[in-house]
């Protein structure tokens, strides 16, 4: 066969075909009927066949007073009656549950309340419609308990709701601060005392105060028509042992009170200062006093040793809150006067501790004084050898610390480190002492330069210079207003 030949292709005539069937409908009906009787004749002669699904499980021990044998015979399973074996494993409860026996035996067992638990005569019933939109009908619980009103027959998807009366409430929580073990929220419950949220809360602490315990009430009057100026209760206890002997014994907490332990007057936790340095007895002590001072500190250490340099000693300070928001302020003000750099040639910046400019000497001659500071927790007095030193820094050619030459100006130190800088600011060098403190340099210094400080001269605030381009850019824009103000005349005239 030639493989270029084309095969013919057959076109099915629907006509024709209609025709064909037209005259042959005897046969095809005749054909139908036999296959409908076959399939009639198998359908009934095969037997009905059913599948049954078992779960056996083991005893799972003894059992007194169960109740799953209740819950068992919905399922179909006798667990039996007395005190045998509970046949019924913990592992089937699920299976129980979900199943449709169990739901459909639920559907008809009567609502029942346990004793002692009060409920509401009411009740709500969510159905849904046929239009799949939901409507709320309300339910008498009382009256269709006693037969009073007919019984509700329950549709697909109802969900019937009975609140107790305790869904109703408001019952809030209560809560317990100050020196308390655990200070916090409690839940609300009714008789609790003052006593009985105390020991909730962990017991009193060892700075509470035993004399004074505030309790703080809301004023709740829902039926009052009128404004009031009172704004709330206060009730004041005093307790021994953790109960109340001065006041309401047995006082009866209300929801939203708010219970305040007081800190007792009379406690103190210890207060620690140091002393570093040339004392006989350096180290920590504790302050025994409110009114202590630098001589009551050194006295406590031993005096001075013979090397001590007291011009030179300095007290070291803990920041607080306040006092750091006061540096920031500070370091601010320095960096708009002396520049940012001297700042950050000095590493002036806020820190947790601080020094305080003393005069030990004058503190030692006159106790109680005003120059004797009164010392503060934290506090770290440090008491240095001699030194015979002087160190210049800032904005000179180079920094050096050279020796202590008595009777010489502050011109004399400079010139050991090469006299000023390029960019130095002169009039603003000051000297700081080795006790913290700090002194602008007047005329020549002669009679303010100590053993141990230091000379600094600060730098002249950078400006920055205009460039090529920039001045370019200047004469372009002062030749375009130029040109402009030519055109405008040029048009008035």
């Amino acid at each position: 066969m030639d493989q270029n030949q084309q095969t013919e292709e057959q076109e099915i005539d629907l006509l024709d075909l209609a025709q064909k069937l037209w005259r042959r409908r005897k046969s095809f009906y005749k054909t139908c009927g036999i296959a409908v009787v076959v399939a009639l004749v198998v359908a009934f002669s095969i037997p009905k066949e059913y599948a049954v699904t078992v779960t056996l499980s083991p005893e799972s021990g003894e059992s007194s007073g169960s109740n799953l044998g209740g819950i068992a015979s919905m399922m179909g399973v006798n667990l039996g009656s007395g005190d045998g074996a509970d046949a019924l494993n913990i592992t089937l409860f699920p299976d129980i549950l979900s199943s449709n026996p169990f739901a459909l035996e639920l559907y008809g067992m009567p609502v029942t309340v346990e004793d002692g638990e009060e409920t509401t005569s009411r009740a709500v019933l969510q159905r849904q419609r046929d239009d799949m939109t939901s409507e709320v009908l309300a339910v008498d619980v009382k009256a269709l308990m006693e037969g009073r009103i007919p019984d509700i027959p329950l549709h697909k998807n109802d969900i019937l709701y009975i609140p107790s009366i305790h869904d109703l409430q408001d019952l809030g929580s209560v809560t317990i601060t100050g020196e308390v073990a655990r200070p916090d929220s409690y839940p609300y419950a009714d008789r609790m005392t003052l006593e009985d949220l105390i020991i909730q809360a962990g017991g009193l602490r060892e700075a509470a105060s035993t004399v004074r315990v505030d309790v703080s009430r809301r004023i709740k009057d829902p039926e009052s028509l009128n404004a009031t100026d009172s704004i709330g209760q206060m009730f004041s206890f005093a307790l021994k042992d953790g109960f109340v002997i001065d006041g309401q014994p047995g006082f009866v907490l209300q929801p939203y009170d708010q219970v305040f332990v007081r800190r007792s007057p009379g406690y103190q936790v210890q207060q620690n200062v140091r002393v570093q340095g040339e004392v006989v007895f350096g180290g920590t002590y504790s302050l025994t006093s409110r009114a202590e001072r630098l001589s009551d500190l050194v006295e406590k250490a031993g005096g001075l040793t013979a090397t001590a340099y007291v011009r030179g000693a300095k007290l070291t300070r803990v920041a607080n809150d306040d006092e750091k928001r006061r540096m920031q302020s500070v370091i601010e003000l320095m960096g708009r006067e002396l520049g940012q750099g001297t700042l950050d040639s000095l590493g002036i910046r806020v820190q947790d501790t601080y020094t305080i400019g003393i005069d030990l000497e004058a503190a030692l001659a006159r106790p109680g004084s005003d120059k004797d500071l009164v010392l503060r927790e934290g506090d770290v007095l440090q008491v240095p050898e001699y030194t015979n030193t002087v160190k210049i820094s800032g904005a000179v050619m180079v920094p050096n610390t050279v020796s202590y030459a008595q009777g010489e100006g502050v011109k004399y130190y400079l010139s050991q480190a090469g006299g000023y800088s390029q960019h130095a600011k002169k009039s603003k060098k000051f000297i700081i002492y080795m006790n913290g403190q700090v002194a602008k340099v007047k005329g020549r210094g002669r009679g303010q330069i100590e053993p141990g400080c230091e000379i600094v001269v600060p730098n002249k605030k950078k400006r920055n210079g205009a460039n090529l381009s920039a001045i370019l850019g200047y004469a372009t824009s002062f030749a375009s207003l130029g040109t402009m103000a030519a055109s405008i005349t040029n048009l008035v005239k």
